[in-house]
């Protein structure tokens, strides 16, 4: 009589153990890196405002104008016009394919049509709050830190 050779079911349990432990660590690292290149996303798009945003200062003077910022759960629900008054100025370029090497660009993933109206956004797709007072007061819930009363802030929810 053949005797048949199989594998028992506690090394079929050891094996399943060590494929759920592995694949428990490659989710977490995925989601780590993920989260890494939203926060990168949005520290690049908030360099390239700056940038289109002293760009608007040497041209028109000062900052452009918003006194409040308005939140819903702690995200801000609008730009207070940022993209249409940096985009309609030229003091950024949206860009198309590959066109990303121009400086004051940002790809079609930083830009969000919300009910028809178009935001700057970060990483997570939440609007980038724009803040600027020339009279240096703060709004409901933030005060400008001092010496910076009168320059922009720029407020990301993620």
């Amino acid at each position: 009589m053949k005797t048949q050779r199989a594998f028992s079911m506690v090394e079929l349990m050891a094996v399943m153990f060590i494929i759920t432990v592995l694949a428990a660590m490659i989710v977490g690292l995925y989601y780590k890196a993920e989260a890494g290149a939203k926060a990168d996303k949005t520290k690049a798009t908030f360099l390239l405002i700056k940038m289109a945003l002293e760009k608007y200062k040497e041209v028109n003077g000062s900052y452009p104008t918003a006194t409040s910022i308005t939140l819903s759960n702690q995200v801000p629900t609008t730009d207070n016009g940022l993209y249409s008054t940096l985009y309609s100025g030229g003091y950024l370029n949206k860009v198309t394919g590959s066109e990303l090497n121009f400086i004051g660009t940002l790809p079609d993933t930083a830009i969000r049509d919300i009910s028809g109206t178009k935001y700057i956004v970060d990483g997570w797709g939440n609007p980038i709050a724009y803040f600027h007072s020339p009279s240096g007061t703060g709004y409901s819930g933030f005060t400008p830190p001092v010496g910076y009363e009168k320059s922009c802030h720029l407020i990301s929810a993620g």
